[in-house]
């Protein structure tokens, strides 16, 4: 389906492509609007009920990013050349359904420079080069005329068939407590959360795409290698998947941070599982974890498990704090599309 609006002064005209199914409108209830600021408050607030869902939802969201290109950096150029198309359409007051995006082979996207996707990605320049030149070796990036072009037939794990369902269940689950706290009048059921994703899907996925490059970009940065960071990740997710079976009084994020790190549920994981959890090569997966050690991230036990240590708990925080500030961004977004309407 395509959403054609144009403000006209105090009123408006909507223009319906229908392709998908039959769409009527109503006012919304904006008694019944969602605030960042309570959502927000209730992810901190509850963190131990949906830390791990989180954490993990992430894990298999970069397990994929791996498996797609085995390159973290080319993925989150495509990814960012993407969403430029996507911010393209927002700004023409364009929204596709799933089936209508996904009908064509190739997608048209915005005239770039390496320079613009350095200081966005927040990437050295030559490597921005290097990534792009890759991509377009590998028939990913065309040129078709004055047209710049991705081959979706090359990548066809960039189509998220499990990040939709993935990312509903998410969201369904936390409804609860946004229920319990009457947020929302009810809690929503993740097939209904899915549905209304691809129905507005080129809208609700920028914010989607939007949330995953701030997510790599801010981890980037602090690691200086999200291979780093995709390892690390990995042994913080088992060791939260283990509090999270912890039945506790405080749910607080600060207090589901402070047992993460004291190591007392965790009996440590292998490189070698580490490996097979991300898809990253075992030797690779050795030397970050060296690396991670010689740099106090991690430690190791006499069974050589590693486990995530107490030193820079205030810097990964901070930045974990910047990453669910934004999370919280897209939660409301997507739960007043549905409640709203």
């Amino acid at each position: 389906m395509i959403i054609v609006v144009f403000i006209l002064g105090l009123g408006y005209k909507i223009l319906f492509y229908i392709n998908c199914m039959t769409v009527s409108l109503k006012i919304p209830d904006l008694s019944k609007q969602l605030y960042e600021n309570d959502v927000l408050k209730s992810l901190n607030d509850n963190w131990h009920d949906y830390g791990y869902d989180w954490m993990a939802h992430q894990l298999e969201y970069v397990n994929d990013v791996y498996e797609a290109f085995k390159d973290h950096t080319k993925f989150m150029i495509v990814m960012y050349l993407i969403n430029k198309t996507l911010s393209f359409y927002s700004r023409s007051y364009l929204i596709l359904c799933f089936d209508d995006y996904y009908l064509q082979k190739t997608l048209e996207i915005e005239k770039f420079n390496v320079i613009d996707i350095s200081k966005e990605l927040l990437i050295p320049k030559e490597t921005a080069r290097r990534k792009i030149k890759e991509l377009e070796n590998d028939g990913i990036i065309k040129r078709d005329k004055k047209k710049l072009i991705i081959d979706r037939t090359a990548f066809p794990f960039f189509k998220p068939i499990k990040a939709i369902p993935r990312i509903a269940r998410f969201l369904s689950k936390f409804s609860k407590v946004l229920s319990k706290d009457k947020l929302l009048d009810k809690e929503f059921q993740s097939v209904e959360i899915e549905k209304k994703i691809k129905l507005n899907f080129t809208h609700i996925w920028k914010s989607y795409y939007e949330l995953q490059l701030n997510m790599i970009k801010n981890w980037n940065i602090h690691f200086r290698d999200f291979t780093t960071w995709h390892v690390y990740g990995t042994i913080a997710a088992s060791q939260g998947y283990a509090i999270s079976k912890e039945i506790v009084i405080n749910k607080s994020r600060k207090n589901f941070n402070e047992l993460l790190v004291s190591g007392k549920y965790f009996r440590g994981i292998n490189a070698m599982s580490v490996s097979e959890l991300t898809g990253i090569p075992r030797a690779t997966v050795v030397r970050k974890l060296n690396l991670l050690i010689k740099s106090k991230y991690l430690v190791i036990n006499k069974k050589k498990q590693y486990f995530t240590s107490g030193e820079h708990v205030n810097e990964l925080t901070e930045i974990q704090s910047k990453v669910i500030k934004n999370l919280s961004i897209f939660i409301t977004k997507v739960m007043n599309s549905i409640n709203l309407v």
